[in-house]
């Protein structure tokens, strides 16, 4: 008997790839819009808006809509109701935390992966995304001056990660799992896993804190650091060797160290040859947190200071979505050995199988990352590099490194000492704070918060020996001397403006 034919509702018309093609325009118009309006300064980089605004002007309550609109509604009330509620990272004005860089030919790199929609969780599910990752992870690897070692011609390799936590949870569970390799059963493995050991900075980013808490890593030393010339705190060698062997001593098995390449407060860099001298007499995982400054190994000139870093690390983890114009979802994670990536996430079934399998000729991304469809981030970073190419990324990082002495020196000359620089600046970052005296702190806090109220610039803070102190990042790819004086002017009467206001 024939199979009756089933009656299909209609293809919807917001399926059309032609709509597609012309709403398309529409939003790369409304994004140059939206960038533009940003440098000219036509809103603040903050928002002004109160927790719960958003489901004042979106009805939370009603249920989706069952028919299709037009798209220019949806941009209209994207313009209307999204935006007023957005903190603007790309903004001229914005100095809060560290860069959240974008560019035109990252965009255009997610729009065409997007298009593709590849999973790449293996070879098979997409060549091109896979080949391509390797490809570009090498480049990078090069790029930075790495070793070797750490590309996928040699022993090791490296990965996009989403963010520096998924690298961290990574690295930690390759470092957990190679210090469990000599165990031969399950129960073995309980009672070992209870006694290692993972330690950090007391500077480092709770990123680190919260991959131990992931992995049950319950023994976590936080290393006191060591004030120095300049202000750099770094974890030292020999602190790290007091804390090891007492835990050896203890009974317990250290598992990992986590050491730091420009920390978010203050930028601080670890003691690398004597944390590293402690690792391989001790057989200890040996992880590189360069989120941030990382960054600036694309610049010869700057790569010195992270050689014996990368020699001796064991996984590195540098963002691209900081300072190298890429966008979130861009961690570059770097491994020495991929076999201990492997083993600890390799997991597999007869529909994930083919011929290629067991060939060692290909490389299955779901084993070397915590989820298992990926998209294809690659692509993004090929894009870039192609149409920005080295020099376009290593020109921003030059000019924000040359324009933050340039504002620390502005603010020195206004001011005088009616401020003090508690550390240099590094990179892109410049702290300060108003002199310490009885109300140094109470003066801090207000200058913060007038800061917050006028909403003229967007910084942050932090803390340095239980003092305040203000933190102002470079972030804008397209900053000028004129922004660093104007910066410097409106600060300097702030920080005026506050001491008269709060006597000592």
């Amino acid at each position: 008997m024939q199979p009756t034919c089933p009656s299909l509702p209609p293809i919807p018309e917001t399926m059309d790839w032609e709509k597609f093609r012309a709403e398309g325009h529409r939003v790369i118009e409304f994004i140059a819009d939206y960038h533009r309006a940003l440098k000219n300064r036509e809103m603040p980089a903050s928002p002004g808006v109160q927790p719960g605004f958003l489901r004042k002007g979106i009805n939370d309550k009603a249920a989706p809509q069952t028919s299709s609109q037009d798209f220019a509604s949806v941009l209209d009330d994207i313009q209307a109701h999204i935006i007023p509620g957005m903190t603007h990272w790309q903004h001229p004005d914005f100095y809060a935390w560290f860069p959240a860089q974008v560019s035109p030919a990252a965009i255009l790199g997610d729009l065409v992966a997007n298009g593709f929609n590849q999973p790449g969780f293996n070879w098979m599910s997409s060549p091109a995304a896979t080949e391509l990752e390797t490809i570009v992870m090498d480049w990078m690897a090069r790029a930075f001056g790495m070793p070797e070692a750490m590309t996928w011609g040699g022993t090791g390799g490296g990965v996009l990660q989403p963010t520096a936590t998924e690298a961290a949870v990574v690295a930690l569970l390759a470092a957990k799992n190679r210090a469990l390799e000599k165990c031969t059963t399950n129960e073995e493995q309980c009672i070992a896993s209870g006694k290692l050991v993972c330690y950090v900075s007391d500077q480092a980013h709770v990123c680190v804190e919260k991959a131990t808490r992931i992995l049950s890593l319950w023994h976590v030393r936080r290393i006191a650091t060591r004030r120095e010339a300049g202000g750099n705190c770094p974890m030292h060698g020999d602190d790290l060797r007091v804390a090891v062997e007492a835990d050896i001593a203890a009974g317990l098995t250290p598992c990992a160290v986590s050491m730091n390449y420009g920390t978010t407060g203050i930028c601080s860099t670890d003691d690398f040859e004597g944390i590293a001298k402690v690792c391989q007499d001790y057989s200890i995982w040996l992880n590189l947190d360069a989120a941030y400054a990382g960054a600036t190994a694309v610049c010869p000139e700057m790569r010195e200071p992270l050689a014996p870093a990368f020699e001796h690390a064991d996984s590195i983890f540098i963002n691209g979505s900081k300072w190298l114009s890429l966008m979130m979802g861009t961690t570059f994670f770097f491994f020495r050995e991929r076999k201990y990536i492997v083993s600890s996430l390799n997991a597999t079934g007869v529909y994930l199988t083919n011929k290629y399998t067991d060939t060692n000729r290909v490389v299955d991304f779901k084993d070397y990352h915590l989820g298992f469809g990926r998209p294809f981030r690659a692509m993004k970073v090929y894009v870039t590099l192609r149409y920005m190419g080295l020099e376009g990324i290593q020109a921003t990082i030059r000019r924000h490194c040359a324009l933050a002495k340039y504002f620390h020196d502005l603010l020195a000359a206004r001011l005088g000492d009616l401020v003090e620089f508690p550390v240099e600046p590094k990179f892109g970052l410049v702290c300060f704070r108003i002199a310490v005296d009885n109300a140094a702190n109470k003066r801090n806090y207000a200058l913060l918060k007038v800061t917050e109220e006028e909403r003229r610039v967007m910084i942050v803070h932090h803390y340095v020996d239980g003092h305040v102190i203000v933190r102002v990042a470079l972030a804008y790819p397209g900053l000028m001397t004129k922004d660093m004086e104007d910066l410097a002017d409106y600060l300097s009467e702030k920080v005026k403006e506050t001491i008269a206001k709060i006597p000592v």
